[in-house]
Parts: structure tokens; sequence; C-alpha cells
């Protein structure tokens, strides 16, 4: 072979290898496109991860909170369920004086 062969095997070699670079600087471009925007993404899953924690947060307090508010009802519910059974007795016993009165009364006429 000559050296036409040599410098035609160079220019195929020359054109393979500038060919291999642009795909190579392709893929590279390629690969940093969707490496930024998973990034992106990833940003928008941790926002949206913080405001669902932020939330749990604060229906802990709520359901915190609920909870004290259920024991001072039922206290007070407690506390009123024994003063009307204080008040039943005592209108029972009313009653029996006001049954007993009237028979009297009655008895008298």
């Amino acid at each position: 072979m000559g050296s036409g062969s040599s410098a035609a095997i160079g220019l195929v070699c020359d054109g393979w290898g500038t060919a291999l670079m642009g795909k190579i600087w392709a893929l590279e471009t390629q690969s940093h496109t969707k490496i930024t925007k998973l990034q992106q993404s990833l940003k928008v899953k941790d926002t949206e991860i913080d405001k669902l924690r932020e939330a749990v947060r604060n229906e802990k307090i709520e359901v915190s909170n609920a909870k004290g508010q259920l024991q001072d009802v039922r206290k007070e519910n407690s506390s009123l369920q024994q003063k009307l059974g204080s008040n039943t007795a005592r209108l029972s016993e009313l009653e029996g004086f006001a049954t007993t009165l009237h028979d009297n009364n009655e008895e008298i006429w």
C-alpha cells in the first residue's frame, strides 16, 4: 500500500473518531439533561414530602387537642350525671313529701 492508502485510512479513522466523539458528546448531553430533570423532580418531591410531614405534624397536634377536649367533656359529663342523680333523688324525696302532704290535706277536707 502506498502513502495514499495510509492517508485514506487515516481520514476514515479520523471520520469515525469524529463521529464517535459526536455520539459521545450527544450521549453526555442527554445524560446531563436527564440528570437535571431528575434533580428538579427530586426537589419537587422533597418539597411535597416536607409539606406532607408538616400536615401530619399539624394533624397530630389537632388529635392531641381533641383528646384533651374529649377528656374534659367526659369529666364534665360525669359530674353532670352525678348532679342529675342527686337532683333526681332529691326530686323523688320532694314528690314523696308532696304526695304525703296532698294525701293529708284530702283527709282534712
